[in-house]
């Protein structure tokens, strides 16, 4: 969760913050721990930390460095709960080369003017053999006061990202969140000229479960390898051509 999130009032136990955390540990599951089997666990280095919600979950799959832009988020995230945290940009990470196992960028390249300067740096502080794990909003079209108010520069889809990960190899791409993607979509077509505000909806305790397990029921489907044809979101799993040393 960033820090805009975290001031509006969402909360851990929103059934999108539930989902994604579910997601990330699938993905890591499937995706990374299989590489590192025998290994000792890898470096992480997670970009755009926000308050460090994501951090209960990263910390079960290796040793994780935090950054964000943000130096008010960073204060919210406890030393003990990370090996490292520092202020940085993307597009200038303070890391030598080939630094990192594992770089995550959950919700991260949107924001940035220059992505594919983001992508190269991440590119650049990744081992050979390492793997990028991402999630990006998709589908230029449903740019709305939602993304102006979260300064989004962009929402991207397949095509796009395929162009900006030409220095990696493709393991695993696939949209996210279908089950909402009909009723956000409408909505955010019909206001595209309305004020500038989040999407944040509080539901009831039990809409909110159903949801989470609905999205929960998607994290499964990628879990397989099933490759979802639409949705909210895009995921990814990218890795560096070489091998792990």
């Amino acid at each position: 969760m960033d820090y805009k999130d975290f001031l509006s009032g969402q909360t851990r136990n929103n059934f999108w913050s539930m989902a994604k955390r579910d997601l990330i540990d699938l993905i890591l599951s499937r995706f990374v721990k299989p590489a590192f089997e025998g290994r000792q666990p890898p470096s992480i280095l997670n970009v755009g930390a926000g308050i460090g919600d994501d951090l209960c979950i990263l910390n079960g799959h290796g040793a994780v460095t935090v950054v964000d832009i943000d130096e008010k988020a960073l204060d919210i995230i406890p030393a003990s709960s990370c090996v490292e945290k520092r202020v940085a940009d993307i597009i200038n990470l303070p890391f030598t080369n080939e630094s990192f196992d594992v770089v995550t960028c959950f919700d991260v390249f949107e924001h940035v003017p220059d992505d594919v300067r983001a992508f190269h740096e991440v590119h650049r502080v990744l081992k050979p053999g390492g793997l990028l794990v991402f999630t990006v909003p998709a589908f230029q079209v449903l740019f709305s006061g939602h993304d102006r108010v979260l300064k989004h520069a962009r929402r991207y889809d397949r095509r796009m990202l395929l162009g900006r990960l030409d220095q990696f190899s493709i393991v695993f791409l696939s949209y996210w969140n279908c089950v909402l993607f009909l009723p956000v979509a409408v909505r955010r077509v019909l206001s595209k000229s309305a004020p500038s505000r989040e999407d944040l909806v509080t539901f009831s305790r039990s809409t909110n479960i159903i949801l989470f397990h609905l999205l929960h029921l998607e994290n499964l489907f990628l879990e397989k390898r099933v490759q979802l044809p639409f949705g909210l979101s895009l995921v990814g799993i990218c890795k560096k051509f070489g091998f792990l040393g």
